[in-house]
């Protein structure tokens, strides 16, 4: 004998001892309630055997009121009360000739309730889902057939349809039910052997046979066994914990980096609500596409072109830096869908933000080159300020208010809203047209 057949016996062996010690468990129990044996009564007639197989032979395959076509796996999993059913079929026989009421062998009785016992628990595993749970349930009345007709179900771990009820709860454990739940070949194979085994179960287990050979098949083919359950949850939990570490570390930064910065409130509006959802998922990609720190780098020159800046380098670097950001900005807002019917608009907002903390430089550079006005000369006034400053600007543009407002044009993309005077492109130094070309 080989060591799996050997392990087989020895396996078989200790069910049918153990299953024995069930029965004698049962029957002390009845004895200690005073409960007498049935066959000592004269007025009972006890069924058992092939007659109540016969009996059940005409139960149908589910409970009535229910279909067996569509989709079975709706609703909840019920329990059926099978002693009951039974009851009832006993009940429906009526007396015996000799006016014999019908009754159950007391080893008839023990195995319904086994039965009962066994869906009980099974259905009551949280580790299976409802549509699993649903249909398995459906395989009551079927089962309780299979084991009055052959009692070897709870003695013989080999029993066909003991095997397959085995096999297809482990494989719906970790199953999760999903809205395209009729894609999942798992959840197909388990529904169409639920329909074969109501449809065409007539009381002969090699059907039972038949569909655990080919579920094993199908589990072996598809690689769905408890391994890839466990690597499904382990990955799941990877994703989890990197999903809430990636949200971590972005509203960290963003706070970080806001709380040292006083800014309009469309501005903050973009950073907070858009562009941490860009930062999101560039997080989550950046093993892949490596594009975490360029939108931290958007942030940290957004923040730094809105601030004043006085030195000429600078500036000019101002000028470098805001068409790529820009540029950058839409892009990412675009790929997340962010506000996409209003982001023309806030885009604008932008724009407006970064033009005002431009011209505010511009403006205090201009009040900084000027002369003070001479009074005997009407010169046509280039920037009108308050009339709280006491202070006007009577005199041309200087060659820096000259140089800012070109490369704000260029930069920015817009018109400017304040005029520069006579000046004109094809009045701006050589070495000035070649850095505002850049930007055009």
């Amino acid at each position: 004998m080989t060591e799996p057949a050997a392990a087989e016996s020895q396996q078989g062996h200790h069910e049918g001892a153990m299953f024995d010690q069930i029965r004698q468990m049962l029957a002390l129990q009845r004895a200690n309630a005073g409960i007498p044996p049935r066959a000592s009564d004269p007025n009972i007639h006890v069924v058992g055997g092939a007659e109540l197989a016969s009996l059940l032979g005409s139960l149908p395959q589910h409970p009535p009121g229910e279909q067996i076509s569509g989709n079975l796996s709706a609703g909840e999993p019920v329990m059926v009360d099978l002693h009951q059913v039974v009851q009832q079929l006993l009940a429906q026989a009526g007396t015996t000739s000799d006016g014999k009421k019908p009754a159950l062998a007391e080893m008839d009785e023990d195995l319904i309730n086994l039965v009962s016992m066994l869906f009980e628990f099974i259905l009551d595993d949280y580790n299976l889902s409802a549509p699993v749970q649903v249909l398995i349930s459906r395989l009551q009345i079927p089962i309780l057939k299979v084991v009055i007709k052959d009692k070897s179900f709870f003695s013989k771990a080999t029993h066909p349809a003991r095997r397959l009820l085995n096999s297809l709860a482990r494989a719906g454990i970790g199953w999760s039910e999903s809205d395209e739940k009729t894609r999942d070949k798992l959840y197909e194979q388990i529904h169409a052997i639920v329909v074969r085994i109501l449809n065409e179960f007539d009381g002969d287990v090699t059907l039972f046979e038949t569909l655990g050979e080919e579920f094993e098949q199908f589990l072996a083919r598809e690689n769905r066994k408890s391994s890839l359950v466990e690597q499904r949850t382990r990955e799941s939990e990877r994703g989890r914990i990197k999903s809430q570490k990636a949200q971590e570390t972005v509203d960290q930064l963003l706070q970080k980096k806001l709380a040292r910065y006083k800014l309009q409130e469309p501005v903050r509006n973009i950073l907070i609500n858009g562009w941490s959802r860009v930062m999101f998922l560039a997080y989550l990609r950046d093993d892949v596409e490596h594009r975490w720190l360029q939108t931290v780098r958007v942030v940290d020159d957004l923040i730094w072109c809105l601030h004043p800046h006085q030195e000429d380098e600078e500036r000019d670097q101002w000028v470098r830096v805001v068409p790529g950001l820009l540029k950058s900005l839409r892009a990412g807002l675009e790929e997340v869908s962010y506000n996409s019917s209003k982001l023309d608009e806030m885009m604008a907002d932008l724009k407006h933000e970064l033009t005002e903390a431009f011209r505010a430089n511009a403006l205090a550079e201009a009040m900084e080159d000027s002369p003070e006005p001479e009074p005997e000369e009407d010169i046509p006034t280039l920037i009108r300020l308050p009339s709280s400053a006491n202070r006007s600007l009577r005199t041309p543009p200087s060659p820096n208010m000259w140089h800012r407002s070109m490369l704000l044009k260029s930069a920015i993309g817009w018109s400017s809203t304040w005029s520069t005077g006579p000046a004109s492109a094809a009045n701006c130094p050589p070495s000035l047209r070649k850095q505002t070309a850049l930007f055009s």
